[in-house]
């Protein structure tokens, strides 16, 4: 099998489990998912969920131009990596962002430290993933008699996507993020 078929099936079931894993939990666990914003406010939120939409075009840019535009044979990267290593990169991506809402959720029902950690440890991964397929996206060499402008969109395009793993998933949501002091608000409410 071609490395740009084995890419875009990683990406398909990738973002199959993903999406999949939102639509579960979501309808399978109503109460628990409107808790998913933690402490975010309305008010941010609705600035964070236009973000989500450009992050995930960003996405589908960056895979387009490694999937279609460019020949793997001659993309070269830092320290030799290949194009292998960027397909392991992308399902270790798609794999720990598709168990990002399980451990949410859990961590929610449970109160749990244990599952609140769990879930961060999730976005860490996530979000060190995305910053390592950023640099190698920076630092590739293409081969190719074609313009740089799709190395350069793509660049940009998952430049949204790490804001919004890295900054927004892994720093402002985990400070948000707070399930195992929670049942403190609702004690403070009940008396």
């Amino acid at each position: 099998m071609e490395e740009t078929t084995t890419f875009l099936i990683v990406n398909i079931v990738g973002g199959i489990l993903v999406l999949g894993s939102y639509l579960v939990y979501i309808s399978q666990f109503p109460q628990e998912s409107s808790q998913l914003w933690g402490g975010v406010s309305k008010k941010i939120q609705k600035l964070i969920v236009p973000f989500m939409f450009l992050a995930a075009g960003g996405y589908l840019l960056t895979s387009w131009w490694f999937w279609q535009t460019i020949d793997p044979k001659f993309l070269g990267f830092a320290g030799n990596f290949g194009y292998t290593g960027i397909i392991t990169l992308f399902g270790i991506f798609l794999g720990f962002s598709t168990a990002w809402i399980p451990t949410a959720i859990k961590a929610i029902q449970t109160r749990s430290t244990r599952w609140k950690i769990t879930t961060y440890g999730v976005l860490i991964v996530v979000s060190i993933s995305c910053l390592i397929i950023l640099f190698l996206i920076c630092t590739a060499t293409v081969e190719t008699s074609k313009s740089p402008i799709g190395k350069n969109l793509a660049i940009i395009g998952w430049c949204f996507l790490c804001f919004q793993t890295v900054i927004l998933d892994g720093l402002f949501w985990v400070i948000k993020f707070q399930p195992d002091k929670a049942y403190l608000v609702e004690i403070k409410i009940k008396t």
